[in-house]
């Protein structure tokens, strides 16, 4: 029975089950169902062919008329460039391009390996992969009116091996930029609308590639400080500049290095001010050599107000550039706007090269990118040589047999310049046991180094030995015959010149207290060290000099450290400004680079360097950075870097920051002793009375005032336990010449002493030349007053200004040497306690009190009057106090200790107590014999009544109404409290063991230190330890300029030490005022040159004018120091990243976002990523490897996940009006939620989007995917294509994501049509099947169902409004598609096929005719009615016709309009087909371009 059966066109399924389908069709290629016409409407038409538009034309270059030449067809075009040795800016396309003078480059042929249409155009990009790199706009998309423009040319480095992923963003008429990435490069942008005649500086065809990157390479330079002046608005700090390049409209570059960092004061000399106190200055900046390719520059300063505290930064200028050469600003100290420090330290982004790009909410976001760091795998140490072990090395070799073995025990006897050194042997010891043994005993030996063994290719074992005094070399011998042995004595002097250092590998405090560990030895010609060493100086007094033995520095393999001595005058103003390496103290040194883009380096460690002494006479120390020879051959090999932008172009000097933890001085400072004070009405005339007063715990201990080591009217010089009321006068004072005193060492009077006894005490004519008042009436003596040397304070600025500063016991007391004195003054009043007038005033210079060589002024009353009860003691007017200010100057030269360092150095009893100012009474340690206070308001004096002819006055000084300066108080010696405390050392111990050179004579005050002990400088935590690891771990501030590589750095401030006078108030007035006149009042100001990280020049109090401008000053009046001065730059402190380092590190899970695009910003958003706004997906679901956009949604897919991200969510909540309040927004990247873990994308090209949904192929599971805003959905699958795409798509083929080179997928959109293309190439033989086919399947959306095969599969697609464009063949050329001869593709016609399943439900079918209605027309529309299918074929699971031709009236046949086939037997066969199903497929070969429109067709079958 016959029965018939009509299809419909509604799709094709290629899963279709044995059930009949009659609404879709098996199979088809070339066809189309959805058509522009109503006539053809659900019928079946033939595909359009396409016609080419361009082929990319190969630029030609023209240095003769700076042209760029291409054709397009017959037209010639020109692109004209600006030539090389024009003005700034200058175009590249010469030096890229350019063979020699005359002759250019040649291009090949331009492959696209990018495109995306614009708002009426496209943008092309292409390669020839030889560096002819260009950028083409394709305009006439929407008029059919084509061109072809050239806008960039460039060798951007580009390849066919990596396709571009292009953004576009229209700003407004003359700024349309677009954006690309390729994964091998950073993202590259420019502004295709760029032209001089849109007011840019340049064309666009002459911006330098490198501009391109979002982060530029550029000349780097630092800003220049010229100077400070007036005429600003700045207020106190210090203040240091940065400036940044931009082009507009373009990216800018990130932060050049720092400038050196300068104080901001009142200049000529006045001191700094106080916090954000306004003082009136500006700074004068320059920039030299800046980067022409650039037009704009912003200046930025970083400035600190507040010490250690985050600085303020600030753009303080923002200009054109109009000079190149030099750029000068004045910083009043205004600012165009503050930026956060976060955002200046991320200015201008990091170098980045992302997979992808996408754009929401006017926001760039690379994604899966990898980070390109910057670092340098060198060798920067550099170590320290000695005077000793260097010149002509003459090596003695002791050689061994390789074989055998010691008999007997005793001792190895060898001579070296006839000097004998016997080694223990021991029985049974091999050959090689006693040569290594040999080995470590002469490495033991202070005058011998030697050479780990070596054994020889002659059967023997060298051990080389060196005695380190060569003098007149001669051959070593060796006692013979000892233990059996047989013994070859050689020597050899190919050593010559060349010098030895030492370090120290593990090192550790031995039980002999000295620093031990494995010693290595370094040949200067051969320095060679594993990287691993810890490298610590084994003797920094004797390893300080490069390799020469006598320059001071070090030498490395690569560089040399050389530390240049240069001599200033210490007043001079200028020399105060240096900050120096303080003498004797640690300064861990390094250096960092820095590449072409700006990057710098981790720091690398140099070496711990040893500052050499010669501050205090004016010698300081800069540090001197020279890279070698070897160091330019490293550079310029090639193999040693990945690419130019792992190549240092410059450098700059670091030191470690020195932190209180990392000094190995605490403070440098003077000292003096204290005053025993007892109320007692005995006399004490003995020594050891007065010995026993003083360490009695009822003796409480006060301030002194300056002592020296010579006696001084009325001053006596120190000498231990003395009293201060005992007289003195100079020796000329002849008529007393015979009065006695007591000897302390003898215990003995002596005559003819220049000390006055008490017989004189009472002796008004002498009194003035006591320090206390002393009666001659026994009922009055109530107090003693003595010298306790014993107990001593240290003065130092960074005691007095710094806050929260500790001390323990482990610091040790160092002796420099003696401070002469340079001047002494007195202002010496009677004053009423609480009148502000002065009844009798004078000021003394050269002395302290009237006469005796010093020089009086007279101010009021009768100076006579001044100072005639002693120093401190009572007028003579009982309605008076006496007042007296001192000054004591102590710059002069330092005579230093000339005694062996250690016997200079002193244990601290205890720790040393920080003592504030003016503190009352506790126990020193806790010890009740050492009780002190800081103030002389306990100086109780004996009683002064009218019998001491004081015109009737009775009064008795109860003490002196001042206190001391702020201190350390300490005494020295045993750390037992049990010692005796007249055993600890006093004042005048060390100074006598100090050996100062006699022409001191004394006349000074010591110049101590506190600091560590020796060892800690090589096993201490110091900058955090001495490893290796340490060193590397440290935090490096930058010191010095910037330096290009090839040039030298000179650093004149590598430190953090100021060489100053410290002038401050000793002793000074309370700041209560006592009306009474039983308390005088005492100030001594004191003065001396110190080293110090207080920048004391900038201090903000009286220490800035003359010391007799203010009459009794305060404490706090000399004490006000704004500690910003003392700031370092600490902006950039980095350590080294070490084995935490990767070069370029990966985060394929990872988006990042960039600022907000503003229209017309002066600088691109774009350019400027977020270094913190960040997103991570979940790795287990494989890299990001497409990135699709869907309603302005962004959607990220993975290996096996698909992920949505809330890029700005906006929260909102019902109000009790039930309108939406907004929250505000989250994070920009605030979050992600997968859509699926099963499925995914592994192309980067293999997703796209429409206007509801976005598709994606997924290779791992073969099949199309499809996200519809709901859901993710196996798209393919539930479209009858399951099968068919799991057995026609090669993983291997298309996981190799490259449609340009054959492999890869590439999908296209034609709104219009509502047409989505999935083209697959597979070109690749792949080796579980022969090969696979490369195929384009359309999956149409209006009716939703995949449609057709098309023969055409093109790498890229490009739609623009009613116009579909892919590339040829070859992707050098463009096609546009529906306008072409129909069935003809690039050139080549295809037929159109349509296959139809026949599977009726029931038994057997034999498949016998089809009829159709068809109707067909020539390109003109003329109907060609004998014109039909031109082929059938028939087959079943075991049958098949074959393909055979339909001819009319032979097994076609038409009626009007409809047309009749016999459908063919089994081929070869009479057979007719029989089976459960079968395929029908209908061809229309169609070489003359007609237009064919095919209706329903009816199959007609017969079922048994």
């Amino acid at each position: 029975m016959i029965k018939k059966h009509e299809f419909n066109y509604l799709g094709m399924s290629k899963d279709s089950s044995r059930d009949l389908q009659s609404d879709k069709y098996f199979d088809a290629e070339n066809i189309r169902v959805t058509a522009e016409d109503d006539k053809s409407k659900m019928a079946i038409t033939n595909e359009k062919g396409n016609k080419i538009i361009f082929s990319i034309p190969s630029p030609v270059i023209n240095f003769a008329d700076t042209s760029i030449t291409y054709t397009l067809g017959i037209q010639a075009k020109i692109l004209v460039y600006k030539a090389t040795e024009a003005s700034h800016p200058r175009c590249e396309i010469e030096s890229q391009f350019m063979l020699d003078s005359s002759t250019a480059k040649i291009s090949g042929n331009q492959v696209i390996i990018g495109i995306k249409e614009l708002r009426d155009s496209a943008i092309i990009i292409t390669t020839d992969d030889a560096g002819f790199d260009c950028i083409w706009e394709l305009t006439g998309l929407n008029n059919d009116n084509y061109d072809l423009e050239l806008l960039y040319m460039a060798d951007l480095d580009m390849s066919k091996n990596n396709l571009c992923q292009i953004i576009y963003n229209y700003e407004n008429a003359i700024i349309q930029k677009i954006y690309f990435a390729d994964g091998v490069h950073q993202v590259r942008y420019l502004n295709i609308r760029q032209s001089i005649e849109n007011g840019d500086t340049r064309n666009l065809v002459d911006v330098s590639p490198s501009l391109l990157d979002i982060v530029s390479t550029y000349t780097l330079d630092q800003p220049q400080i010229s100077s400070v002046v007036g005429g600003g608005s700045h207020t106190a700090g210090k203040i240091q500049y940065s400036y940044s390049l931009y082009i507009l409209n373009g990216a800018q570059t990130v932060p050049s290095p720092l400038s050196g960092l300068v104080p901001i004061d009142k200049g000529q000399n006045n001191g700094g001010g106080d916090l954000n106190q306004p003082l009136g200055r500006a700074v004068n900046i320059k920039v030299e050599g800046i980067d022409p390719k650039f037009t704009h520059i912003k200046i930025y300063s970083i400035k600190y107000t507040s010490y250690n505290q985050t600085p303020e930064v600030s753009v303080v200028a923002e200009r054109e550039i109009d000079n190149f050469d030099v750029f000068n600003f004045v910083d009043t100290g205004g600012s165009d706007e503050s930026i956060s420090l976060e955002q200046f330290l991320f200015l201008g982004s990091s170098p980045m090269i992302p997979q992808h790009i996408a754009t929401k909410d006017n926001r760039m976001f690379p994604v899966n990118i990898k980070e390109q760091s910057f670092d340098v795998d060198i060798d920067t140490r550099a170590f320290s040589f000695s005077t000793v072990d260097v010149g002509a090395v003459a090596f003695y070799n002791i050689l061994f047999p390789m074989t055998g073995s010691v008999s007997g025990s005793g001792n190895f006897v060898f001579y070296l310049n006839d000097v004998e050194y016997s080694m223990p042997v021991t029985d049974g010891q091999t050959l090689m046991q006693m040569a290594t043994n040999l080995y470590n005993f002469c490495d033991s030996q202070s005058d011998l180094v030697s050479f780990a063994p070596v054994e020889l290719g002659t059967g023997r074992i060298q051990v080389p030995v060196r005695h380190v005094n060569i003098g007149e070399v001669t051959e070593p011998y060796i006692a013979p015959n000892q233990f059996g042995l047989t013994i070859e004595p050689d020597f050899f002097q190919g050593a010559l010149n060349r010098s030895v250092s030492r370090v120290l590998n593990n090192a550790y405090l031995g039980d002999d207290q000295t620093v031990q560990g494995e010693s290595t030895l370094i040949i200067s010609d051969n320095i060679d060290l594993p990287d691993n060493h810890d490298a610590i100086n084994k003797d920094y007094n004797a390893y300080k000099y490069q390799s020469d033995g006598v320059t001071l520095g070090a030498t490395g393999k690569y560089l040399d450290i050389e530390v240049v001595q240069t001599s200033y005058d210490l007043g001079f103003p200028e020399a105060q400004k240096f900050t120096l390496l303080k003498d004797r103290e640690i300064y861990r040194i390094g250096v960092k680079f820095y590449n072409r883009r700006g990057q710098s380096s981790s720091p690398k460690w140099i070496m711990d360097l040893q500052a050499p002494e010669g501050n205090l006479n004016g010698l300081f120390s800069s540090l001197k950075l020279t890279m070698n020879s070897d160091f330019y051959v490293w550079l310029n090999d090639s193999s040693n870097f990945e690419g130019e932008d792992d190549k240092p172009i410059g450098y700059k000097l670091l030191r470690a920051d020195r932190g209180l933890n990392d000094q190995t001085i605490f403070a440098q400072g003077i000292i003096n002793p204290m005053v025993a004070n007892k109320a007692t009405s005995t006399l004490h005339y003995a020594y050891d009375q007065r010995r026993n007063t003083c360490v009695s715990p009822s003796s409480t201990k006060i301030p002194s005032q300056i002592r020296k080591f010579k006696n001084e009217t009325p001053i006596l010089g120190c000498q231990n336990y003395h009293l201060l009321n005992w007289g003195f006068q100079s020796a000329d004072v002849g008529a007393n010449a015979n009065q006695t005193s007591y000897n302390n060492d003898t215990n003995e009077w002596e005559t003819n002493s220049v000390f006055f006894g008490p017989s004189y005490w009472a002796t008004r004519g002498s009194r003035k030349l006591k320090e206390t008042w002393k009666t001659g009436i026994g009922g009055h003596m109530i107090a003693e007053n003595m010298q306790f040397n014993h107990l001593m304070q240290f003065f130092s600025p960074d005691v007095l200004f710094k806050d929260g500063i500790a001390i323990d016991s482990s610091y040790e007391l160092r002796v420099l040497g003696l401070i002469k004195e340079t001047g002494k003054y007195n202002w010496s009043s009677e004053t009423p306690p609480t009148a502000e007038r002065l009844d009798h005033s004078a000021q003394y210079v050269g002395g302290l009190v009237g006469g005796y060589g010093a020089g009086t002024t007279n101010i009021i009353g009768n100076h006579n009057f001044l100072n005639d009860f002693s120093f401190f003691g009572p007028t003579n007017d009982s309605d008076n106090i006496a007042t007296q200010q001192t000054f004591r100057q102590f710059n002069g030269n330092l005579y230093p200790a000339t005694t062996n360092e250690e016997d200079n150095i002193y244990k601290v009893y205890g720790n040393p107590e920080i003592t504030d100012e003016g503190a009352n009474f506790k126990n020193y340690n806790n010890d009740p014999r050492l009780r002190y206070s800081n103030n002389l308001k306990t100086m109780i004096q004996d009683n002064f009544d009218g019998d001491d002819a004081n015109d009737g006055a009775n009064v008795q000084l109860l003490g002196v109404n001042s206190n001391g300066s702020k201190c350390i108080t300490f005494a020295l010696g045993s750390p037992s409290k049990d010692y005796p405390t007249e055993d600890r050392p006093a004042i005048e111990d060390l100074y006598e063991a100090a050996s100062i050179d006699p022409a001191a004579n004394g006349d000074g005050v010591l110049l101590t230190e506190f600091s560590k002990p020796e060892y800690i400088k090589y096993l201490g935590e110091i900058y955090g330890g001495m490893s290796y690891e340490d060193k590397r771990n440290s935090e490096y501030i930058e010191i010095g300029s910037y330096t290009a590589i090839n040039d030298i750095i000179l650093v004149t401030s590598p430190g953090d030490t100021y060489v100053n006078t410290f002038t401050f108030t000793k002793i000074a007035k309370d700041d209560f005022l006592e009306t009474q006149q039983t308390y005088n009042r005492m100030t001594e100001i004191v003065e001396f040159r110190v080293e110090t990280t207080i920048d004391l020049k900038n201090r903000n109090d009286l220490s800035n004018i003359s010391w007799n401008d203010r009459q009794e000053p305060k404490h706090s009046e000399y004490t006000n120091y704004n500690e910003v001065y003392s700031q370092q730059p600490i902006l950039t402190k980095t350590s080294d990243l070490g084995f935490k380092f990767k070069r370029v590190q990966e985060f394929d899970t990872r988006i990042i976002s960039t600022k907000v695009k503003v229209p017309g910003e002066f600088i691109d958003s774009w350019t400027d990523i977020l270094e913190n706004e960040t997103l991570d997906l979940d790795g287990q679901y494989g890299p990001i490897n497409a990135v699709m956009t869907l309603k302005d949604e962004i959607f990220c897919l993975q290996d096996t996940a698909v992920a949505h991200l809330a890029v700005n969510p906006r929260v909102q909540v019902a109000a009790g009006d039930g309108v939406g309040l907004e929250l505000g927004t989250g994070g920009i990247l605030h979050d992600y939620r997968y859509l699926t873990t099963t499925i995914g994308c592994l192309n980067k090209f293999g997703a796209i989007s429409t206007e509801n949904t976005f598709y994606f192929v997924d290779i791992i599971n073969k099949g199309i995917m499809a996200y519809d805003g709901q859901t993710v959905s196996r798209f393919s699958d539930l479209k009858g294509f399951h099968h068919t795409l799991v057995n026609d798509l090669s993983y291997d083929n298309l996981v190799i994501d490259n449609a340009v080179l054959g492999n890869g997928i590439s999908l296209g959109y034609n709104p219009t049509s509502a047409d989505v293309y999935f083209t697959f190439k597979q070109n690749t033989i792949s080796a579980a099947k022969t090969s696979f086919s490369n195929f384009t399947l359309t999956f149409n959306e209006k009716i939703g169902e995949f449609t057709s095969y098309y023969s055409y599969t093109p790498a890229w697609y490009l739609n623009k409004g009613n116009t579909l464009i892919s590339s040829g063949r070859s992707n050098s050329s463009v096609w546009e598609h529906g306008t072409g001869v129909p069935n003809n593709f690039y050139g080549t016609s295809h037929p159109s096929t349509l296959t139809l399943h026949v599977a009726p439900p029931g038994n057997e079918i034999i498949i016998n005719s089809a009829e159709y209605k068809m109707e067909t027309t020539d390109s003109y529309g003329k109907d060609l009615p004998t014109t039909g299918l031109t082929h059938v074929q028939t087959s079943n699971d075991y049958q098949n016709s074959g393909k055979v031709a339909l001819r009319l009236r032979k097994n076609m046949f038409k009626k009007f309009r409809h047309w009749k086939i016999t459908l063919p037997r089994e081929r070869n066969k009479r057979e007719r087909l029989r089976s459960a199903w079968g395929f029908v497929k209908f061809t229309f070969d169609n070489p003359d371009g007609n237009n064919m429109v095919l209706h329903n067709i009816s199959i007609f079958y017969t079922q048994h």
